[in-house]
């Protein structure tokens, strides 16, 4: 296991201590239909989450409600963001299968029984539902209406952990994964233990709030293929931990680092959630979601606009 160096912030309370241990979660959830994830093995450094003080707090529920919706144009044609199409197939499929890690460097086992749901962003009627086969492999049909719009996924199996994957932009055309190891594409399907997911706490010197939220925010290029170094994220809610994992475990970053290019939240607020992304000479879109507390893994991605 690699040893890294961890900065702590907590109001006027600053720390520095070496930890060492894994991050499990970093999932990229690219534009047009590409998801990535990385399997890093240490911790990040700390940065302070945003207050709340001008986020509205809503009864909401569990579904986001506006992440990606700037992302269509209402008469046709490409989108002010990221050129993304305003239309989609009708319906639209999204196939792929789901699974579960083995251990740290990313092997994988089919994981079968996990009922996938695939939604609008800001909606909670489930558009399409599958259940995966022994194997892993599920298949969603959705109606679109001929337009695209931004995606939610929920992969849910009992004694699990859920997991809730936003598309960011809109997704205009079918999306086939088929998992062989490092990236991933929008419809690969990973579910964590409870186990796993204290275990990654406790590498980072955390214990779960099991009344609080995991949050994974990858900061990306516009079509999801190349991370961005050194942004720094910026949650509306407060956070236990932000940390900015490295590969190597070496690194003292503050802020964003490839190839991973992803900040973790631990323990964050739930409720009405907007994250932002800042970056010398750089513009980012932003999301805003309900972030859900308890079992649940949610998964998001900052796009670079320019």
């Amino acid at each position: 296991m690699g040893v890294r160096l961890i900065q702590r912030r907590r109001g006027s309370l600053e720390s520095t201590r070496l930890v060492g241990g894994w991050i499990l979660l970093a999932m990229l959830v690219g534009a047009c239909g590409r998801i990535g994830f990385q399997f890093p093995t240490d911790g990040g450094n700390v940065v302070d989450a945003a207050t709340d003080a001008d986020i509205r707090e809503t009864d909401a529920g569990p579904r986001p409600v506006d992440a990606g919706a700037d992302a269509r144009t209402p008469d046709g044609g490409t989108s002010s963001i990221c050129g993304t199409a305003t239309t989609a197939p009708d319906p639209l499929t999204i196939s792929g299968a789901t699974f579960n890690y083995t251990n740290y460097m990313g092997d994988t086992a089919p994981l079968a029984g996990v009922t996938v749901d695939v939604f609008a962003e800001g909606t909670s009627d489930s558009l399409g539902r599958a259940t995966s086969a022994p194997d892993g492999r599920y298949v969603v049909s959705i109606p679109t209406g001929g337009v695209s719009r931004a995606l939610q996924i929920t992969y849910q199996r009992v004694g699990w952990f859920t997991t809730v994957v936003h598309s960011g932009l809109s997704v205009d055309g079918n999306a086939t994964a088929t998992y062989a190891g490092g990236l991933l594409r929008l419809g690969d399907g990973v579910v964590w233990p409870g186990s796993g997911i204290d275990s990654i706490y406790a590498s980072v010197g955390e214990v779960r709030d099991a009344a609080k939220a995991t949050l994974v925010v990858m900061v990306t290029d516009c079509a999801g293929e190349l991370g961005i170094a050194g942004a720094k994220v910026l949650l509306s809610r407060p956070a236990d931990l932000v940390a900015y994992p490295a590969t190597d475990g070496t690194s003292g970053a503050t802020a964003t680092v490839l190839p991973l290019a992803q900040a973790v939240g631990y323990n964050v607020e739930p409720g009405v959630l907007t994250i932002t992304a800042t970056a010398t000479g750089r513009t980012f879109s932003s999301q805003t979601i309900t972030l859900e507390g308890g079992e649940v893994n949610t998964l998001v991605t900052l796009h670079a606009l320019d």
